[in-house]
């Protein structure tokens, strides 16, 4: 008697429900609608790199209007609310020793200098999107401050 009992109680069966799930992710993207998007893979940073965010870091925070945040193993950097710069603290988006930063409205001028700057890494053709900046040396510690003001001044009158 108490076999009968056992086996008559339903049973969740999680594969059946994952299946659906992903059958039906299956039919939206099928049907051109979107479906979840794929988590970006982070870059480990490099202890150069923890010194070099901290220098820079250091420096953003005296800028008038700007806060940070920690989050996803970086500190983001704010204009009044608006992000516009990203250093490593243990993760980064491309490579070992890159920042990132935002440019929501390119000039040509500032296309012009993406394109000829050997260190950019990531070029998003869409406004808004991160960008990425790779550090070789010390030297450049001045060109991405320069990067980051430009994202900074940037941010200044982009609506939320």
């Amino acid at each position: 008697m108490t076999e009968i009992m056992e086996h008559s109680r339903p049973r969740l069966c999680c594969f059946s429900v994952t299946k659906r799930f992903s059958c039906l992710n299956g039919s939206l993207a099928a049907l051109g609608m979107k479906t979840k998007k794929e988590r970006p893979k982070f870059a480990s940073v490099s202890e150069q790199m923890k010194e070099w965010s901290a220098l820079l870091g250091t420096e953003l925070c005296h800028w008038p209007a700007v806060t940070s945040r920690r989050m996803f193993g970086m500190t983001v950097f704010y204009r009044k609310g608006k992000v516009f710069g990203a250093l490593p603290g243990t993760k980064t988006f491309t490579t070992p020793n890159s920042i990132a930063f935002k440019l929501y409205r390119k000039t040509p001028k500032v296309n012009k200098m993406l394109n000829a700057d050997p260190r950019i890494t990531d070029r998003h053709q869409e406004d808004g999107s991160w960008i990425s900046f790779e550090l070789d040396s010390e030297k450049h510690l001045n060109d991405a401050l320069h990067w980051l003001e430009q994202a900074y001044n940037n941010a200044k009158d982009v609506r939320r």
